[in-house]
């Protein structure tokens, strides 16, 4: 529903995780200029159920997330980082957490360190606590995607880890072609289920006020379905365009979401148009 305050949208699903709060946390960073090396490490690492928050971002990222000042120079501050950031932390509860801490901290330094990473504190200009305190608290306004041109589009999909790197890579190769500055690319990867599957997400940023750059990012972000899916990335939140494409590909899902659509919404009142009907 759109009017003139603003937008408001239906959520259709959540992703909640229930444990005890921590009584310490400790994040920590990990730079690379080779996303295969993070990709390894966070492998480790949530196979042995040693971090908690786990994500890789690119230093354009970090760079628009963690920008301090109203008007930071997002330049510099990106020209701090390696292109590849790990971003960690440590957590220990109610009982001994000191000790869960210091021991987590040892065994994840030991595997960076058989990889010839090291974790820090501090990164370039940003340290490991802004990066925390940026994605722990509230909501920036504007959000932090808007900073950069005004408006963006995020396209993002759900893939095995040995896959990430690859489809990284094609997408990097979609946007070079398409002429729009691959380091102005915003990139997110998160590992889900204990590394059982990746999100995967990436931004292109443009000003909402130029027609011509619009449609670009429009056509661009409509070009990248094809080349993604054949490479193996699943598009688990399809809409627009993606839902066309992800329903024509798979017509028994298509089916089954129909008939649910028709049990809870038999007027169809709901989201019409939306998805496949």
């Amino acid at each position: 529903i759109q009017g003139a305050q603003g937008t408001m949208g239906i959520v259709t699903w959540a992703s909640i995780r229930c444990e005890q709060l921590p009584v310490l946390e400790e994040p920590f960073l990990i730079g690379s200029l080779k996303l295969d090396n993070l990709l390894e490490l966070v492998r480790l690492l949530v196979n042995g159920r040693l971090v908690d928050d786990c994500l890789i971002l690119n230093n354009t990222s970090i760079a628009y997330i963690a920008g301090k000042d109203e008007s930071p120079d997002y330049a510099r501050l990106r020209a701090s980082l390696p292109k590849w950031v790990l971003f960690y932390t440590i957590s220990g509860g109610r009982y001994y957490p000191e000790e869960k801490v210091r021991y987590q901290i040892r065994d994840t330094s030991k595997h960076a360190g058989s990889l010839d990473l090291e974790p820090v504190r501090q990164m370039g200009e940003i340290s490991a606590f802004d990066l925390f305190n940026a994605l722990r608290g509230p909501l920036n306004n504007p959000c932090w995607k808007l900073r950069p041109r005004g408006s963006f589009y995020d396209m993002f999909f759900l893939t095995t880890g040995d896959r990430v790197s690859g489809l990284t890579g094609t997408m990097s190769d979609i946007v070079v072609a398409a002429d729009y500055p691959v380091f102005d690319m915003g990139v997110y990867i998160q590992p889900q289920v204990q590394g059982v599957c990746y999100h995967c997400e990436y931004s292109l940023f443009f000003d909402p006020g130029n027609r011509m750059e619009s449609d670009r990012i429009r056509e661009l972000s409509a070009s990248v379905l094809e080349p993604l899916s054949a490479a193996g990335a699943f598009f688990s939140r399809p809409y627009g365009p993606w839902a066309d494409f992800a329903y024509r590909r798979d017509a028994q899902t298509t089916v089954g979401l129909r008939k649910v659509k028709n049990i809870f919404d038999p007027n169809h009142i709901m989201n019409p148009g939306k998805l496949c009907f």
